[in-house]
């Protein structure tokens, strides 16, 4: 894959404005990675106290 400075200036241009255009150009929030680790832990967290709740209820 090619770096952005192995692109002709034009061709850079063009990539660009493509890329700045139409679909491409969908406005989104900014990555919030403690967020992301949150929801992640909050969700094993829960999977795991379901497991035990199952397990103490079936098993003897």
């Amino acid at each position: 894959m090619r770096r952005r400075g192995d692109m002709r200036a034009e061709d850079q241009e063009r990539v660009d404005r493509f890329t700045s255009s139409g679909i491409h150009a969908v406005p989104r929030r900014p990555f919030r990675p403690l967020l992301l680790l949150g929801v992640i832990l909050g969700v094993t967290t829960a999977l795991t106290v379901l497991s035990i709740v199952i397990e103490r209820m079936y098993i003897p």
